[in-house]
Parts: structure tokens; sequence; C-alpha cells
């Protein structure tokens, strides 16, 4: 009798030591609301560059650390292969829908991620390039978009915002721009695209490490949700491309989920289960017992995290709309993703046909064979699902017309300056 005794006792104690930093467990997370969230996010950043996922070379220490201190998502899927249809939708918990806009939308308040936090006493603030925050700034506590910042500038006023007293739980958001655009160029990298990918990468590495020693030293590690991930990925010349916008392959779409947080997320876990970025904003206003808006369609992944029940889509759907600043051409590219199946649909105009691509991703990881006229009964399935979704409506905040004219004239000029256009 004894020896059972001791066993639950063991069993018990065990339990406690694994559930420990996964639930109101200390006095510090009674109020999950006093958190300070930390978004990092890498531009372009693929997942299977990072060692934590696999990589052969040891080149992302400090975001490897960052996975080993928390939870990692190994099939987070992006919604747009462009940041300018990943971030509205990862902000507002919403699926963009191209097809259903004529400029470019804002999301409503009740669901955009910043705007609710700073309603709820945040101090809100944004820091990165590429436009990162395309809506109104004004709302923000603190709000910079700048094309050309490069990670050291960009962790220095960041650093430097960490380090002043802060009388309210912060929400900071940062967007590093250093692997989209790699400053070594591909002549230094020996014409190596490789290699000159990842030397941005271990740049922006280094400066992950940066912020999260500095939160280490002034003791706001233990109180901070530290989340890490990217708007899409790249492609390294997989399906001739060496580039993102303008396909749904899964070397764009498939990007890094960490989030970490003692006393609140376990250490050292994985998750194969299917995720979209959508799920970010539900996640974080579970974790600080804030209710998500009706409108939201993505799913809180905390109690995935805290091994609880779980009830998730089983689809998650991906788009690109190509040349829109060309007239007289588009082309819209969309995507649904299950677990094992993907479809991918193109619809370019002047054209009444819809082109097709069907994947078994268990079989073909690298989606080399279209299955479409061979997988008949799935092609169908997936098909409806993909319509299903087309035809669903979601509210859009448009803008007022003049104000819609000017963003048009500003995302244009951006794009020059960032290559996208000539």
């Amino acid at each position: 009798m004894k020896k059972i005794v001791v066993l639950m006792l063991i069993v018990l104690v065990m339990a406690v030591v694994y559930f420990s930093g996964a639930g109101d467990f200390g006095d510090l997370f009674n109020n999950k609301r006093s958190l300070n969230i930390l978004f990092i996010t890498i531009d372009a950043l693929r997942k299977d560059h990072l060692t934590c996922y696999g990589y052969k070379k040891d080149i992302t220490p400090n975001i490897d650390r960052l996975a080993r201190e928390g939870v990692i998502f190994t099939q987070a899927i992006s919604q747009g292969s462009s940041t300018h249809y990943s971030v509205p939708s990862f902000l507002s918990s919403i699926y963009v829908r191209i097809p259903q806009l004529k400029n470019r939308f804002y999301p409503p308040t009740n669901t955009n991620l910043p705007e609710i936090l700073k309603e709820k006493g945040y101090f809100v603030g944004i820091m990165g390039a590429n436009a990162v925050y395309p809506y109104d700034q004004t709302k923000l506590d603190l709000c910079e978009n700048i094309d050309d910042i490069q990670a050291e500038e960009l962790t220095r006023r960041v650093v430097e915002f960490l380090r002043k007293e802060q009388d309210k739980p912060f929400f900071f958001w940062i967007h590093y721009w250093d692997v989209h655009t790699p400053r070594l160029s591909l002549a230094e990298a020996g014409g190596d695209k490789i290699l000159q990918y990842d030397t941005g990468l271990i740049l922006a590495d280094e400066h992950v490490g940066i912020l999260l020693r500095e939160l280490e030293r002034l003791n706001l590690d233990k109180n901070t949700l530290v989340i890490l991930s990217a708007d899409h990925g790249e492609g390294l010349g997989e399906h001739g491309s060496w580039s993102h916008g303008g396909i749904v392959w899964d070397e764009v779409l498939r990007v890094p989920l960490i989030f970490k947080c003692p006393g609140v997320i376990p250490k050292q876990r994985r998750f194969d289960n299917q995720v979209g970025l959508i799920d970010i904003g539900p996640t974080i206003l579970d974790i600080l017992r804030l209710d998500k808006s009706e409108e939201m369609e993505g799913s809180s992944l905390f109690p995935l995290i805290l091994n609880k029940q779980f009830i998730h889509c089983p689809y998650i759907f991906s788009e690109h709309y190509q040349d829109e600043f060309k007239p007289g051409f588009d082309r819209y590219i969309c995507s649904v993703r299950t677990q094992d199946w993907k479809l991918i649909r193109i619809r370019v105009s002047g054209s009444e046909e819809l082109e097709y691509m069907l994947y078994n991703l268990k079989k073909d990881p690298k989606e080399l064979t279209n299955l479409a006229e061979v997988e008949k009964r799935q092609f169908e399935f997936l098909k409806q699902r993909l319509e299903d979704w087309l035809k669903q409506k979601r509210t859009i905040v448009k803008l007022d017309e003049e104000i819609a004219k000017d963003k048009a004239k500003e995302t244009v000029e951006r794009l020059r300056r960032l290559g996208y256009m000539q």
C-alpha cells in the first residue's frame, strides 16, 4: 500500500513539474493581462532554414534557444505569399479573400489585434520595414514604417524602448527585413543564392538574440510572451522560383511559429498540427483571457499548447493576387490545404478557364506530381471547399475614396523602391 501511495505522489509531482508554465501556477499569472507581448516577424523567413526545424547548418542559435524554451509549430501556414495579404490576415484573424476587394482593406476595429490591445490598456508599438502596418497609425502609441531600416537600427530603437520604465503592459511588434533583402550581394556570395539568403538569416538571428538577452537583463523575460514567425517564406529554386509573391507552393507558405513565456507556455514541445498565422491573434487574446470577436476566423492554439481539447478547422486557405498594378493583367492564385492534401487554383484575367493542381503532401511534400486528373474524388472535395470559402462574405471597412487613392499611390511608390515594380 505504501508503494502505491509513494508511486501516486511521484506521478503527481511529475505532472506538476511537466505542466508548470502551462497554466495558472503562481500569483504572477493569475491575471494574465499583465503580460507583455513581444511579437517578432522576419520577412521571407522559411522554416526549413532554421536549425530547430531541421536545417543541417547550425546558423540560428538564438531562435533555436527560443524554440527550446517554448513551443514550436511545424505546420504553420501563411495566409498570403506576400506581405500585402499575409499581414492583414494575421493582424485581423480574417481571411482577405482578394476577389471581394477593390482596394486594400482595413480590418474592423474589433478584429484588429493592435487596436484591441490598445483599447484594453496596452502600450502598442510597431516598428519595421516593408510597410509592416498599413492601417491607421494614429490609433497606436508608436508606429514606424521605415522601408530601408536595417537590423542594427531597428534593434537599437526597440532596446531603447524596453529600457524605459513602462506604466502599462506593452505589445511590441518588430518586423525584420534582412532575410528578404540580404546585405551580402550575390557576387560577394560567389553566385550562391542559398549562401546569400543564409547570411541575412544569420544577421536576423543575432538581433533576435540581442532582444532576448535584453529582456533577461531587464528582468522582463518572466512576464513577456515572445512570439516569433514570418509573414511568408521564400522560393530558393524550387519550382523555378527565387522569390515569393505570385506562388502558393509550400516553400513560401510554411513558416516558423514559436511561442515562449515562462509560467504560461510549456517548454520543449513540438506540435505537428496544421495551423494558420490567422490563429495568432485569437491565441494571444486567449492567453490574456480576452474574448475574440465573432468575426475572427482563426482559432486559439492555447488549448492545444496546454494539451486540452482543441477544435480547429481542418482547412487552411492561402492566396495571392499577382501583377495587380499592371493594367489589363491580373492572376489570382489560391489554395486549400489539409494535413495531407493541397489544392491550388489559378485564374488569369481574360480567360474563363481555371487551372488546378492537387498534391498528396504526405507522399509528395515537394509538390511535384499533380494528381488533379488522378485523385478525382479528393479533387472534387477540395474544389468544393475552396469554392465555398471564396463565396463567404466578410466585413470590410472601406476607405474614403481620396484616402484610398493616396494609399494606392503610396503603395506603388513603395513597391518601386523595394524592387517589386519597374
